[in-house]
């Protein structure tokens, strides 16, 4: 059951991540000054202008941002062995939200002339949008990965309910010694469960009898 949940989770966590890139595609056709040749492409745009919230770029960064973090939320924990707090989330979130911020400022106006048929800011303003909606999912994603590895880590708490234990064999003739492995501060080690006196606490039970 716990796995049919998790794989379930999964694939709600991935519907958000296709989300993010299918918001981020309406946001630049609806912030670009693109016009319809034909009724189809007509009617799709008039279908999606009647989302008011996709014609300011504002609103539609928030969404995105809010798909991020849902997903983020599910991201799978992976073992960072090569976990660099710098290249891995300072960087990518902090050259994210400044591309975000440039790209608000590029989308004011219409100014630079044109560029592949677009006017310049405009083709500057979708590429630091993608940019920094790219770079700000990878820098939330390293911190949803390190954390949730950390917190599976030691899910049932063996290292602080291991302790170390005899490995020392204390034999008599009476002694019952039983070789045992044990782990203890992140190793296998080999020790002996040794009972000296077995006797000791040893019930004997039933009727006595007399002849």
């Amino acid at each position: 059951m716990a796995v049919e949940e998790t794989r379930e989770q999964q694939q709600i966590y991935n519907t958000f991540r296709s989300y993010i890139y299918l918001f981020l595609i309406v946001e630049l056709i609806m912030n670009q000054p693109i016009t319809a040749d034909n009724r189809v492409t007509g009617f799709i745009l008039e279908l999606i202008a009647r989302f008011k919230i996709f014609n300011n770029v504002a609103s539609c960064k928030l969404i995105e941002l809010i798909c991020i973090g849902v997903t983020c939320i599910g991201t799978r924990p992976q073992k960072a062995l090569k976990f660099n707090v710098k290249t891995m989330v300072l960087y990518p979130i902090g050259i994210g939200i400044t591309f975000i911020a440039l790209c608000m400022m590029f989308h004011k106006g219409i100014w630079g002339g044109l560029l592949f048929g677009f006017p310049t800011n405009r083709v500057l303003y979708a590429m630091t949008s993608i940019i920094g909606t790219m770079l700000l999912h990878q820098g939330l994603d390293g911190i949803s990965r390190y954390y949730n590895y950390k917190l599976g880590e030691d899910r049932f708490n063996f290292e602080n309910e291991s302790f170390q234990q005899s490995e020392e064999l204390n034999e008599n003739p009476y002694s019952v010694n039983i070789p045992m492995i044990y782990y203890f501060k992140g190793r296998m080690h080999k020790g002996w469960i040794n009972i000296i006196n077995p006797f000791r606490g040893t019930i004997v039970l039933g009727t006595p009898w007399f002849w």
